[in-house]
């Protein structure tokens, strides 16, 4: 489910960031507004499909895919998609973590658009007053995206940060370079093509000693099928390769995947994800090389404005966990309490109250552990004009000590399919997305 935060978070910081000033879109109007473009109709399939079923690492593949051609296209479509939410031309952040014996974490960064030039400077400074700055700049030239950034570690070396990625036609091509403080380099090429419902990426990783990586990768559309056949290939020469099918029939989505290792060994997964009226059911099970078996199972209802989670995770050697959670809406009142239960029966509860006053959402949260100890979150998000502002602290705090303030950021949590939550403002942190 926090993947599923961040996938739509990620995107609309991307696409509309307007959006994530106000009300944030849910992945559906998302997925309308890019479907309706034919260079990212693909894109949009597949990510939708991995996102549905709760496929962590397709889904960020995928959207991998989606952002870079995103990015590819001209500014002109890119406006006709925000439609009537233009591009605030500056958005800033600001927030403070602090840990169980008082030390400090602080973070900024503002983001500007200039026309088609976009900059971010940004910093952190951790308990002992060493500061890490950083500074990027972003430059279109019709279907050309440059790409500069600098960070400057505490004693003043650097690390170099350089990328071009054009769009010609069908045809995506991406470069990379990153030199460490000490010179290393590494640098990335990477090709995606699509042809029809297929889209294929090729991509070659060299680090700072000529070693190589290769990466491949297939897509296809075929109906309700959507498949993915993929290698890494390392230094050395050892191939670990993949494979996935997703089948939608009606309500339900099967998967099966294989991922065979360079010995020869192979991990299977499976799952199946039904919706059933305001019920969401998934059983997934994973097989490791040496037949061990995970499984897991998942339902989430929706009764009203409420939404009920329960999971039951089974290791190898038949031992369980359980994992319950209730999500309530209540006006601009959203509560969240949670209890994770372990295979020798200790148990760890969690309660968050997010609570929205206009451009403030005000959030306060603490989990309890087996042993007693307590941790407590609060922070104060801002939207308006000027861009995002948060503030906030986290604390831990020993079982035989009182409750004090603290935070983290807010995860205003609705259900939808499968579960899913519909994000809050993009993380600062996750910067720009891909490019």
């Amino acid at each position: 489910m926090r993947f599923a935060v961040r996938l739509i978070a990620m995107l609309v910081a991307i696409t509309f960031p307007a959006w994530a000033q106000s009300a944030p879109p849910t992945w559906d109007q998302v997925e309308r507004a890019l479907g309706e473009f034919s260079e990212l109709a693909p894109y949009v399939q597949q990510t939708s499909a991995a996102f549905r079923i709760g496929d962590p690492a397709a889904a960020q593949q995928a959207y991998d895919e989606l952002c870079n051609r995103w990015q590819a296209l001209p500014a002109e479509a890119r406006a006709s998609a925000q439609g009537l939410h233009p591009e605030l031309s500056t958005w800033t952040y600001q927030g403070t973590m602090t840990g169980p014996n008082g030390q400090t974490w602080t973070r900024q960064a503002t983001w500007t658009r200039d026309g088609d030039t976009v900059t971010r400077e940004g910093s952190t400074t951790g308990p002992k007053g060493n500061t890490t700055t950083s500074s990027d700049t972003w430059t279109r030239d019709g279907n050309t995206v440059e790409h500069e950034g600098t960070t400057t570690l505490p004693d003043g070396r650097t690390v170099e940060r350089e990328s071009t990625t054009v769009k010609d036609g069908n045809t995506v091509t991406r470069e990379a370079t990153k030199t460490g403080p000490e010179g290393q380099t590494r640098t990335e090429e990477a090709t995606w093509t699509r042809e029809g419902s297929t889209v294929t990426k090729e991509g070659t990783i060299t680090g700072p000693k000529g070693q190589t990586t290769t990466q491949e990768a297939t897509w296809t559309k075929d109906g309700s099928t959507v498949t993915r056949e993929g290698s890494t290939t390392g230094p050395k020469g050892n191939t670990t390769t993949s494979s996935d099918t997703w089948i939608r029939e009606g309500n339900t989505v099967e998967h099966e995947g294989t991922t065979t290792l360079p010995d020869g060994r192979t991990v299977e997964r499976e799952s199946t994800t039904v919706k059933d009226g305001n019920t969401v059911t998934r059983e997934a099970t994973k097989t490791g090389p040496e037949g061990q078996t995970w499984i897991k199972d998942s339902t989430w209802t929706r009764e009203g404005n409420q939404v009920n989670k329960d999971a039951t995770i089974t290791g190898p050697n038949g031992q369980t966990a359980t994992q319950e959670a209730t999500w309530t809406k209540d006006g601009n009142t959203v509560n969240r309490e949670g209890q994770t239960t372990g295979p020798q029966g200790h148990s760890r509860t969690s309660t968050d109250n997010w609570t929205r006053d206009g451009n403030t959402v005000d959030h306060q949260g603490s989990t309890t552990r087996a042993n007693g100890s307590t941790s407590t979150r609060q922070s104060t998000t801002t939207r308006g004009e000027g861009g995002v502002g948060r503030q906030g602290q986290r604390n831990r705090v020993p079982a035989t000590t009182r409750s004090q303030s603290g935070g983290s950021f807010p995860r205003a949590s609705r259900g939808g399919q499968g579960g899913a939550q519909r994000g809050a403002a993009p993380r600062a942190g996750g910067g720009r997305g891909r490019r």
